[in-house]
């Protein structure tokens, strides 16, 4: 099935956008405009020198654009700063085609953060390729951890009863899925390793941090006393092996940038 479309006609790209994107360029929005306007341009020209334009990205850009005034208009006059082309332009372009809030969010801070005088520095433009490769889930994540240094885990190692080897009954298991609703919490270990990979966090595995608190809960939510009283019928030992994935420089900084001000 073809995507619905706008017909339009030759005209000058400034004529054509208030037709096109309707309320997201209306008088009330002018300080988009001078935002981005120039960047909204050149996003737009090669889709309008086609004569259409598909109408999932007039929906998303009037939704998102709508969203960025309401945060912009926030920011005090003497606090906005321009916004580099390097960001505003990759970021529209992204935002022609997202549909999924949790992600546009993410995309639309790094937007504000740009456009801030006290925020700019902390936008750096590798962020808007980060960002495209997270998932829903991992955007939740990075919301939460904003204002955090550290995810605690723990995890249990069971020994069998003949021979030296184990296995690891519950992997790193951490108290995200209880705080975050996430759609698929079975994939969490998949997200941290993304993460990971993506230079926001860093497996501290081998070290702990020495306050017990959050340890303790994460023992108590995944019933690990269970598995302590399964020695020695079932196993040799257990034991419960403690650590974190620490949020490092270049986390902070794009979480900091891309992240709301409040959870």
């Amino acid at each position: 099935m073809e995507p619905e479309i706008v017909k339009t006609t030759i005209t000058p790209l400034k004529d054509l956008l208030p037709e096109i994107y309707g309320d997201a360029l209306k008088p009330g929005m002018k300080a988009v405009g001078h935002a981005i306007g120039d960047a909204l341009e050149m996003c737009l020209l090669p889709i309008t020198a086609m004569g259409y334009v598909p109408k999932l990205a007039k929906k998303c850009l009037d939704k998102h654009l709508k969203t960025f005034e309401q945060k912009l208009n926030k920011i005090p006059e003497d606090k906005k700063a321009d916004i580099h082309p390097q960001i505003s332009i990759p970021v529209i372009q992204k935002l022609l085609y997202t549909t999924n809030d949790t992600i546009a969010e993410l995309f639309i801070n790094l937007l504000t953060s740009s456009a801030n005088i006290d925020m700019c520095s902390n936008a750096h433009p590798g962020f808007v390729e980060i960002i495209s490769q997270l998932s829903p889930d991992e955007a939740k994540i990075i919301q939460y951890l904003n204002g955090e240094n550290d995810i605690q885990y723990a995890e249990i190692k069971a020994y069998v009863k003949n021979g030296p080897g184990y296995n690891t009954i519950l992997p790193k298991s951490t108290l995200t899925p209880f705080h975050v609703a996430l759609d698929f919490p079975n994939n969490i270990h998949a997200y941290y390793s993304n993460l990971i990979r993506l230079g926001i966090l860093e497996d501290e595995s081998g070290t702990y941090k020495i306050a017990n608190n959050v340890y303790d809960e994460i023992a108590e939510k995944y019933n690990f006393d269970y598995y302590k009283k399964l020695v020695p019928e079932c196993f040799k030992k257990v034991v419960i092996e403690k650590s974190y994935y620490e949020v490092t420089p270049f986390g902070r900084l794009f979480i900091s940038a891309c992240s709301s001000t409040t959870k």
